[in-house]
């Protein structure tokens, strides 16, 4: 692997960060549309119970909405010993 920086290496990561750009882009409108609704329409600012409800209510419409965001990453799920999937 090399340790210089080529004019090459300068154009391919300008074309990097365009792409992502117009990925985040993309995604992020319907994101803050949703957002707009659950937080302006339903005037629910600073409300935490009905902040949660609203993402309880939307669940799957987030889910959906910040897909294409996700990293992959889970946590762990412990498991209680002697439960039936143990």
């Amino acid at each position: 692997m090399s340790t210089i920086w080529t004019k090459l290496d300068e154009e391919q990561l300008k074309a990097l960060n365009a792409r992502k750009a117009a990925f985040i882009d993309q995604h992020l409108r319907p994101l803050n549309s949703s957002v707009e609704r659950f937080f302006y329409s339903n005037q629910i600012r600073g409300d935490t119970r009905a902040i949660a409800q609203a993402f309880i209510d939307n669940a799957d419409q987030l889910r959906d909405l910040l897909k294409p965001f996700d990293s992959g990453v889970r946590v762990e799920e412990r498991r209680i010993v002697g439960t039936p999937d143990c």
